[in-house]
């Protein structure tokens, strides 16, 4: 015996992920006393998956009790703060049960904001659910379909804005993007001013094919608290092929340099096998050990460019890639030691007592462009302690000249340069006396210099 009432309970399960939204429709009956009569399923939509600030939403829907008021509301994810009235409004079914609204704005604060939208039948009781988003973001992925075991291979992801409007398509820069294999992060980068991100990878997951949900996938996760996008991701399938190359394999390490300033440029040399090589030179310091600095051209030996002593304490090391990995030489040092300088003091005739101070202060150098000093002393029996100061009595002397070092030269000494002050002549003037007898007494008068004070006067 058939029961007088059937019920009849559809359910409809609508998942809502934060990376992707998708226009879909969640429905639910009302009961009936009559079993032969099944009225139609409540539905509702917006005609736009995603829209762009300035655009009505257009939702329509189908089902509902003819002439019964439809309330509509929206549940925003993340709520705007600036957003603190509800949207809600309502519509009436007309004599079919269609429904129809255009009446909702979507505003600049609204960007970034995923919406919940749902219809309640103030009559039937029906309900039904739609999702509709602002400036989602859209992902692309491009990649090789497959690759050798151990090669190298290069990922792009191109993030750009969705939904309608000047602002579709428009590129989403400075956001990061991971990239992903069956689960495990291969790594990550920052889109650019196209919105493009690339990402190279050393391929080292186990031979087979990732597909599905396991495959290669560029994930976006968005940033709803910073000029806010929702987030996206892409996957697409890719196969890992058994190894064909040789990985790159080092022979010879470079190794350590040291030379003299003004020596011939230092060259580094490695020797390395394998399919595909390419060379990245680099360096670091003792200041910055951690940060190593590109150098060089893509080749097998790096020749370091007029190296200063400042370069001193600079490591060295290669790095190999190939098709199939890459390797890392032996990090290997350079010392670049100080030359050596020359200097010499340049002769001087004879010197004559003057009264005033004298001795050679010119010299012939090489290397330092530092200062000169020179120490005077007296030898050979005169008495003059070493001094920066020329000497002035007659005498025996030498002098030497000290070069100072700078940032490249060691400093230098010259050897001792003899030189002579001799005694200057005395002068002696006698004036005679001339004139007529005249029986008295007269004398001559004169002069004399360079001799003692002393000595007895003419007269």
């Amino acid at each position: 015996m058939k029961s007088k009432y059937t019920y009849i309970l559809a359910f409809f399960l609508f998942t809502l992920s934060s990376l992707a939204f998708v226009n879909t429709i969640k429905v639910n009956t009302t009961l009936h006393n009559d079993a032969s009569t099944i009225e139609s399923v409540a539905t509702v939509t917006t005609d736009k998956a995603d829209y762009a600030p300035g655009e009505y939403v257009i939702i329509t829907g189908t089902g509902w009790e003819p002439g019964e008021r439809v309330d509509f509301t929206f549940e925003e994810t993340p709520k705007p703060e600036t957003c603190v009235n509800t949207h809600d409004i309502f519509t009436i079914a007309d004599a079919n049960g269609n429904i129809y609204n255009d009446g909702f704005l979507i505003k600049i604060n609204h960007l970034g904001v995923a919406f919940v939208l749902t219809a309640t039948g103030q009559t039937s009781g029906s309900t039904a659910i739609t999702y509709f988003t602002d400036a989602n973001s859209a992902l692309s992925l491009s990649n090789p379909s497959s690759a050798n075991y151990g090669s190298n291979v290069v990922f792009s992801a191109t993030l750009t804005q969705q939904g309608g409007g000047a602002s579709a398509g428009t590129p989403i820069q400075g956001r990061n993007i991971s990239f992903s294999l069956n689960g495990v992060l291969l790594g990550s980068a920052v889109t650019n001013s196209l919105g493009v991100a690339t990402f190279n990878w050393v391929v080292n997951q186990s031979v087979g094919n990732y597909n599905g949900s396991s495959g290669l996938k560029a994930a976006f996760a968005g940033d709803p608290q910073n000029n806010p996008y929702a987030g996206s991701n892409k996957t697409n399938n890719f196969e890992i092929l058994a190894s064909t190359c040789t990985p790159p394999s080092i022979g010879t390490n470079p190794t350590t340099q040291t030379i003299t300033y003004g020596d011939a440029d230092p060259t580094y040399t490695v020797t390395a096998s394998g399919n595909g090589l390419n060379y990245q030179w680099q360096y670091n310091t003792i200041a910055a050990p951690a940060v190593w600095n590109n150098v060089g051209a893509n080749s097998n030996s790096y020749t370091v460019p007029s190296p200063s002593v400042s370069f001193s304490g600079r490591t060295y090391k290669v790095v190999i890639t190939g098709t199939c990995g890459s390797v890392t030489s032996t990090s290997v040092s350079l010392t670049v030691n100080k030359a050596n300088s020359s200097i010499s003091v340049n002769p001087v005739g004879q010197l004559t007592y003057n009264a005033n101070p004298q001795g050679p202060d010119a010299v012939t150098k090489s290397g330092s462009s530092g200062i000169v000093t020179y120490s005077y002393l007296g030898v050979l029996g005169t008495s003059y302690a070493a001094s920066a100061t020329k000497p002035t009595n007659a005498g025996n002397y030498q002098v030497t000249a000290t070069l100072a070092a700078d940032a490249n030269y060691n400093g230098a000494l010259s050897a001792p340069s003899a030189f002579n002050i001799s005694k200057a002549d005395a002068v002696v003037t006698v004036n005679g006396y001339t004139g007529t007898y005249d029986a008295a007494t007269h004398g001559a008068t004169g002069s004399a210099s360079g001799v003692d004070a002393g000595s007895a006067a003419l007269g």
